[in-house]
């Protein structure tokens, strides 16, 4: 969550708050649309354009590199466009089954897990959405777990980063559209249930579901 000072409004503060919301917003947003398009179609320059995003995970491996001699930028760049497909299977692997949690999570389904010694992990419960549980401990819950573990090159780098957004505020979920037609993957930073992509995606299932049913009463 975004930091606050001592010295700032009740409006400043909302003001953080409603930029904050966007951004996390909107960041989720590009990674559920890069997690669900075709890289094989995908022109080189929007490649290019989310390697720079990701880039970073490579981090370990450019210190290895200076370490033994000269790091050729352009070839470790082509590296991370190559590398895209593996980064999109990590991050959707993550996804679904965060997707899942949302699927599965309330107040009849709780149950206790216990989880391995590992660095990171993330949970939600019914009652406090998700939060981030960092142990090199066992520890118990009740709610359901996505665990977060260690690779090289760091994909948990790209997977923390959804954690940390999910964590940001309160309310923020991961959805798939209600409308079957669109299906798409979104975010959504509202306490409210949000269920559809866009306004069209609920009024054009809306409209054809009374259609339906008028349709089944004139039957």
């Amino acid at each position: 969550m975004m930091k606050r000072s001592g010295g700032e409004s009740g409006g400043d503060r909302l003001l953080d708050t409603i930029k904050g919301k966007k951004f996390v917003q909107g960041r989720l947003n590009f990674i559920l649309d890069f997690v669900e398009s075709d890289l094989a179609s995908m022109p080189i320059q929007k490649k290019m354009a989310i390697a720079l995003e990701y880039a970073h995970i490579y981090a370990g491996m450019i210190d290895k590199i200076k370490k033994t001699g000269k790091v050729d930028t352009g070839r470790l760049f082509s590296k991370v466009v190559d590398d895209l497909p593996n980064i999109q299977r990590r991050l959707k692997d993550f996804i679904m089954k965060v997707l899942k949690m949302e699927e599965t999570v309330t107040k009849t389904t709780v149950e206790e897990v216990d989880l391995p010694p590992v660095r990171r992990i993330l949970i939600m419960t019914p009652d406090e959405g998700y939060f981030i549980v960092e142990t090199g401990f066992s520890y118990k819950p009740k709610g359901r777990v996505v665990v977060i573990s260690g690779s090289e090159p760091d994909y948990d780098l790209a997977v923390n980063e959804v954690a940390d957004l999910l964590t940001a505020f309160s309310g923020t979920r991961i959805r798939r559209c209600a409308f079957p037609e669109c299906g798409k993957l979104f975010a959504s930073t509202s306490i409210r249930n949000k269920l559809y992509h866009t306004p069209r995606c609920f009024y054009v299932h809306y409209s054809r579901m009374k259609r339906a049913g008028e349709k089944r009463k004139v039957a």
